[in-house]
């Protein structure tokens, strides 16, 4: 797994950064600047996962929030590029339907953006994921197996998948 871009919004002195991911990366600057902020929101984010909602696992309060301003939430957004086990991990299809979208996705079906936001409460929602530009979670909603064959279409041997996507979903 590598990112490809991060976004991160009001965490700790972050109030909006964004970086591209590259096999060496270095940040440098002086103390107090955010740097060590980058690596707790994304350890955050990656330790409290769930693909819908979600609760912080790790010790929490308005410190998190830029300015201590704990009105809007922390929003993180994560585009990454997994090899193919990884997406098989990911996206649990049967293996003949992943090979069928694999020849339609050719190589984007090794990108996933996923962007995420907390609440004050303590609590993660889901904005949305996006496996190869198909929408697979949108405001913390899983879309329905039909939504997902519509943006395969127009291969017409997904239609015959019908029912065994619904025992994945």
């Amino acid at each position: 797994m590598r990112i490809i871009q991060a976004k991160i919004r009001r965490y700790g002195s972050l109030k909006d950064i964004a970086f591209e991911g590259h096999p060496l990366l270095v940040f440098i600057g002086p103390n107090g600047q955010g740097k060590s902020h980058i690596f707790e929101a994304l350890y955050r984010f990656f330790t409290d996962f769930s693909p819908i909602g979600g609760s912080v696992t790790s010790p929490f309060s308005d410190i998190l929030w830029y300015k201590r301003e704990s009105y809007d939430p922390i929003e993180i957004e994560v585009t990454l590029d997994l090899n193919e086990p990884e997406v098989g991990r990911f996206i649990p299809l049967p293996k003949k339907l992943f090979h069928l979208v694999k020849e339609k996705l050719k190589e984007n079906i090794r990108k996933i953006l996923i962007k995420r936001s907390l609440s004050k409460e303590g609590s993660w929602k889901t904005l949305e994921i996006e496996w190869a530009d198909i929408p697979l979670v949108t405001e913390d909603v899983l879309i329905t197996p039909e939504k997902f064959l519509d943006a395969l279409s127009p291969i017409p041997q997904f239609s015959d998948y019908k029912m065994l996507l619904g025992f994945c979903w």
